[in-house]
């Protein structure tokens, strides 16, 4: 359901036709056990114990659809190419299945990182899964090596059940079961693992880092180098070098933005 915050006459989220503030919408679900309705409708599929919910950057709205082993989509816009989580199109209103997840054994929590990514708490495979909105190459998140955009990668947990030591890598660590799933502002992610009566946290998780070189030099770091305006995908909560070189008969003039100043290299938290 949805709690509407704001009036709308037209083109409303999910399909809805309009919204009054205040009042409440069904958005998902035909008031049935099951999987049948999808790809369609929203309102006119079955979902299967619904229980973990997260909003994308586009608005799109991601469901943990536990009993059916699944990742569920209602899209809030049309979309006809290159569309999210590897969709060949979406209809405002309609649901679909995130392909990128198989071998799901009852998702829970659920979070959209800053990058885009998807994390799921599965709760009887004792892991923490992520589906990679973002290539990357160096210094990715939550200590992986590299990444594929599409691509599904655990990054906590062993796939079987304990109660794994602290310090050490998260996918080293046994887990019970966990149901909850946050990100804290610095990328760090918290997971309730509730046999275990214990809050774990993985740092190091997905932080964006946005780049505007002005004039023909170019900026390197982390892996990339950057001319014009650049967006990369790096771990959070680490210090990430950043070195300027000057174009021909250009000379590089300093840094502008947030609390970094100079000429010289450029260390950003």
């Amino acid at each position: 359901y949805l709690v509407a915050a704001s009036a709308c006459s037209s083109s409303c989220p999910y399909g809805l036709s309009s919204m009054t503030k205040g009042h409440i919408y069904l958005i998902a679900g035909d008031n049935s056990y099951g999987s049948s309705g999808i790809p369609g409708p929203a309102t006119s599929a079955e979902l299967s114990y619904p229980i973990g919910t997260a909003v994308d950057g586009a608005d799109n709205l991601l469901i943990a659809d536990s009993n059916a082993n699944a990742i569920r989509l209602v899209a809030d816009r049309n979309c006809s190419s290159s569309c999210p989580y590897g969709l060949s199109s979406m209809t405002r209103g309609d649901i679909y299945t995130v392909y990128g997840f198989t071998s799901l054994f009852s998702p829970q929590g659920l979070e959209i990182d800053p990058a885009g990514d998807v994390i799921v708490s599965d709760d009887n495979s004792y892991e923490t899964k992520m589906l990679a909105e973002v290539n990357c190459s160096v210094d990715c998140p939550y200590g992986l090596s590299s990444m594929t955009a599409g691509t599904v990668y655990t990054i906590a947990g062993t796939g079987s059940f304990g109660n794994g030591a602290s310090g050490i890598a998260a996918t080293s660590t046994a887990m019970g079961n966990s149901y909850a799933t946050t990100l804290d502002p610095r990328g760090s992610l918290w997971l309730g693992d509730y046999d275990n009566a214990v809050l774990r946290k993985v740092v190091g998780g997905a932080a964006l880092l946005k780049l505007v070189v002005s004039g023909s030099g170019s900026v390197a770091g982390g892996g990339n180098t950057c001319t014009g305006s650049c967006t990369s995908v790096h771990a959070g909560g680490f210090r990430l070098r950043l070195t300027p070189k000057s174009g021909s008969g250009d000379l590089f003039a300093g840094w502008i933005g947030g609390d970094r100043a100079g000429v010289g290299s450029c260390k950003t938290p």
